[in-house]
């Protein structure tokens, strides 16, 4: 098990990254210690490994409660927010209680939402049982912290592909942990997203467009935020940041992971429109995460014209 350290001063916490976590977690049982537990979960996820991780809790709770929501994007919805509310209260639940969220993004947002979470278990083995595709689209996230925070890891990325697409054991643990080290590093430095947070949403701004203008859940958000990446490096060497040939060195790890390097074409105030409403857009206006280099982004506007190229697809 590796532990990695998020420095947030007194509301700092640990992500603990191995195999068969759910199961067998000391930590999150010392946790849970005479508390009561909600487990929030998804209608894909619970059935899997709800179990498991209510057997590895044994005995420390005061008591156990799973919440099942409806799985997918469009659940995130107020109505999966009041039934996970609705849950807790019928159970009497206190402030006390721990509520873990076990599933994916919708699952974490909703949580969250609910109740702060203060350790974060990332249990390996639940990645196994994930769809080719679902996987895939996983590692879009990946491959984003090689971009903006570490070309080594990159390469190592670009070297392992064909085992994380396996889902390999070592691999899938080196690179969860890395991935970790470098979001609680930049969540550490900027909690409240004031600036350098900004860079984590790499490809995003175009990626959330993309979902957006064919519908969520034509493309999957990795597969989106894959082209979105593509784009965003094009940006970057249009403003003269970044190379031509590093931008086709990440577009080819994108490609490898079996994501989509390529996006829709709509006329540019289409674009626009899909766009004004990214959180990181101010006034209707949005920015764009670039690249520096391999290894290094920052948030910027940019000059139309750059940007018209680059959602043409023009030449360079």
């Amino acid at each position: 098990m590796k532990s990695i350290h998020v420095n947030l001063a007194e509301r700092s916490y640990p992500i603990l990254v191995g195999e068969g976590l759910l199961a067998d977690c000391p930590a999150l049982a010392d946790l849970a210690r005479g508390r009561q537990v909600a487990i929030v979960t998804d209608t894909v996820v619970g059935p899997l490994y709800a179990s498991p991780l209510r057997a590895g809790l044994g005995d420390a709770p005061a008591s156990v409660l799973t919440i099942s929501l409806p799985e997918g994007e469009t659940n995130k919805t107020w109505d999966s927010l009041n039934r996970i509310f609705d849950a807790l209260l019928q159970a009497r639940f206190d402030r006390g209680c721990l509520i873990v969220a076990l599933g994916g993004g919708v699952v974490g947002d909703m949580a969250g939402f609910a109740a702060a979470v203060y350790l974060v278990l990332a249990d390996l083995a639940t990645l196994r049982t994930l769809p080719a595709r679902e996987l895939s689209a996983g590692l879009a996230e990946v491959i984003k912290h090689g971009a903006i925070a570490d070309e080594a890891y990159l390469d190592a990325i670009d070297r392992d592909m064909a085992a994380l697409r396996a889902c390999d054991a070592a691999a899938m643990a080196a690179a969860v942990i890395r991935s970790c080290e470098i979001k609680a590093d930049v969540v550490g430095r900027d909690e409240r997203e004031g600036g350098v947070r900004a860079i984590l949403n790499f490809g995003h701004t175009f990626g959330h467009a993309i979902e957006a203008g064919l519908g969520f859940g034509q493309w999957l958000h990795g597969e989106a935020v894959g082209a979105g990446m593509v784009q965003a490096a094009d940006l970057s060497c249009r403003l003269g940041l970044l190379a031509r040939d590093q931008a086709a060195r990440l577009g080819e790890v994108i490609a490898r992971a079996g994501l989509p390097v390529e996006a829709p074409r709509w006329p540019y105030a289409h674009w626009l429109d899909l766009m004004s409403v990214d959180k990181k857009a101010e006034q209707g206006a949005p920015r764009f995460v670039v690249l520096e280099g391999l290894g290094r982004a920052s948030l910027r506007r940019v000059p139309e014209t750059a940007l018209r190229e680059t959602l043409a697809g023009a030449p360079a």
